[in-house]
């Protein structure tokens, strides 16, 4: 019998990030810690659940973690759950994103950029859980912190492609570098230029890295995991200096 952890890093950057985020902009409190360990027994939940939907049938060993990381995830929110009771919706939000990864699971084209998308969009509501806990507010910024998030974890998919599945792509390569200045001419666009700085270290990354540098994965992971920091540390002090 195997313990099921998801491998991909990718992954538990796009559920981390968002959360901390959330956390660092809304606030900190007792509640936010058992949604942090909900959180990442859900997001391993997800993992043998996505596996039954590739092999088209219901095995009994996935069924029983997938089952085990639910339920004690579940029993993780609940507290938080009953005292902010909005939790429940945010979460009813992410299942059509789920669903939706699934069926690219069941197709077995799960590499698709619009996978990715869909993926980044259901996980990046886990930040604005974690900010609604810890302010007890829903307003006009969570709709712009699950924004934000999108817009980085987008670009970092494209990114990553570049140099992995598509490193012989140079027309792919070139698209993301011009994705990279759109991010930062968009807060321009809406009239938050402080904004763009959360952008800044990935259009560098982009901009600097030479389209024929060929990385293992494990360097292009390292170099992921840097800008991820700078990016949470650079939104948060955006926000919470500038936004809020």
């Amino acid at each position: 019998m195997n313990v099921i952890i998801p491998r991909e890093h990718g992954g538990w950057a796009m559920v981390i990030v968002p959360f901390l985020l959330g956390l660092g902009i809304g606030g900190f409190n007792f509640f936010q810690i058992l949604a942090f360990v909900g959180t990442i027994l859900g997001y391993i939940g997800i993992t043998p659940l996505l596996m039954m939907f590739r092999q088209k049938k219901w095995d009994k060993e996935l069924l029983m973690w997938m089952s085990i990381y639910f339920g004690v995830a579940f029993l993780f929110w609940l507290f938080p759950i009953i005292k902010f009771p909005g939790l429940i919706l945010m979460a009813l939000s992410i299942i059509p994103f789920l669903l939706i990864n699934l069926y690219f699971a069941k197709i077995r084209n799960e590499r698709s950029v619009w996978n990715d998308f869909f993926a980044i969009s259901g996980m990046s509501i886990v930040g604005i859980m974690a900010f609604y806990i810890g302010t007890g507010e829903w307003n006009g910024i969570v709709s712009l912190l699950w924004f934000t998030n999108v817009l980085y974890f987008m670009g970092s998919v494209f990114h990553v492609k570049s140099f992995i599945r598509e490193k012989n792509n140079h027309p792919f390569k070139w698209w993301s570098r011009a994705y990279h200045l759109l991010i930062l001419l968009f807060p321009l666009a809406v009239q938050l230029p402080m904004l763009s700085l959360s952008f800044v270290p990935s259009a560098i990354k982009s901009w600097v890295i030479p389209l024929d540098v060929q990385f293992k994965p494990i360097q292009t992971g390292i170099i992921e995991i840097v800008n991820s920091f700078l990016f949470v540390v650079i939104t948060i002090f955006v926000f919470r200096n500038y936004l809020l």
